[in-house]
């Protein structure tokens, strides 16, 4: 999700905590989160049982932004990731606490060694499961949507925002009640957001607003209606989209430029908890991480390269590529055990995944 990724499909509910909106580039079904992204996402309750649509809300300090250095960000749940190609580093943005009613608005970024946070200046209001992407054309991280919490009640974000490396921007104009899943495809240069339960369920991003694609070749009753996950298959030249009720695996679809079409193959899961999809710029494949262990897709179908232990254990994190250390990170989420906020983050060494941070 990127996820990113963060990027979903709906996320686990643990008991005594409301659902929300995750990402793959963070993700859950009924119980996972691509979004994974990262992360698609599932849609919180609002106090009467339907989701409450927010305008834009921005937080205006008139100072510029500081770095500050720390050491990294909380642990948390349902944060955003992805790698700031203006700055070389790490971008991790927002999150909420284990039980969903504190909502964090902080800024990281990571060196692969040490930790700034960027305060002061414009930002998105703290919110949980924005889904976020690099955008190479314009060259910034463009951040959408997500889920805040106001008098105790979760209302879902339809915004837009860029990241330049050092200053977030509001974006606009934007359509009306657009939240979902974001993610680049370097195949055919398209930024795109997958909007679950919109009729038109695909937008592309003009380095500006966000452009509906009418005929997208998703038609009901498969539209998405909860959480999504995107990510670049190197092997296929193409980016994937997997989405599912969680009742049976996501299926997988592949994008052509103006319409998705089946790819006759699902996520390696029958399970309601994942972390995401990442692509594997080294290996050349594209990485499942699910309860069920660390998978890459083949041209012959899924590969497993490890079994379950803590870092597929997990739901609400955020997963996503590191170009400068060549790996990909998974950061963030709760155990799927204990249900309790996991610290650190881990890097995927080919073989396994070792602590990051």
């Amino acid at each position: 999700m990127s996820s990113k990724l963060h990027r979903c499909w709906p996320m686990s509910r643990n008991s005594g905590t409301n659902s929300t909106i995750s990402k793959l580039k963070h993700f859950a079904m009924p119980a996972l989160i691509v979004l994974v992204i990262g992360c698609g996402q599932s849609t919180p309750a609002s106090s009467s049982g339907s989701p409450t649509l927010t305008p834009t809300a921005v937080a205006t300090p008139t100072s510029s932004p500081t770095m500050v250095a720390g050491t990294g960000p909380s642990p948390r749940r349902s944060p955003s990731m992805a790698w700031d190609g203006a700055s070389g580093r790490l971008m991790v943005f927002g999150g909420t606490d284990r039980n969903n009613q504190v909502q964090f608005g902080d800024t990281w970024e990571w060196d692969g060694t040490n930790w700034v946070r960027l305060d002061g200046g414009p930002s998105p209001s703290p919110r949980n499961g924005a889904s976020v992407a690099w955008d190479p054309t314009t060259k910034e991280l463009v951040l959408v949507g997500g889920v805040g919490t106001r008098n105790g009640t979760n209302f879902i974000y339809s915004d837009t925002w860029t990241w330049n490396g050092t200053t977030w921007a509001p974006a606009a104009p934007r359509p009306d009640e657009l939240t979902g899943t974001i993610a680049w495809d370097p195949a055919t240069a398209q930024l795109l957001l997958i909007a679950a339960g919109r009729n038109p369920t695909t937008w592309v991003w003009d380095s500006s607003t966000w452009q509906p694609m009418m005929n997208d070749g998703i038609r009901d009753p498969n539209r998405p209606t909860g959480a999504v996950e995107m990510a670049f298959d190197p092997t296929r030249r193409q980016l994937l989209m997997a989405y599912g009720t969680g009742v049976t695996p996501p299926q997988l679809y592949a994008w052509n430029g103006s319409i998705w079409a089946p790819l006759g193959l699902s996520l390696p899961t029958r399970s309601n908890a994942a972390v995401g999809l990442v692509t594997d710029q080294k290996s050349g494949h594209l990485m499942a991480v699910v309860a069920e262990g660390t998978f890459e897709l083949t041209p012959n179908g899924w590969s497993k390269l490890s079994s379950a232990g803590s870092v597929e254990s997990r739901v609400f994190a955020a997963v996503a590529y590191d170009p400068s250390l060549d790996v990909p990170i998974v950061f963030g989420g709760m155990s799927t055990l204990t249900s309790a906020l996991l610290e650190g983050g881990f890097a995927w060494k080919g073989a396994a995944w070792q602590r990051a941070w």
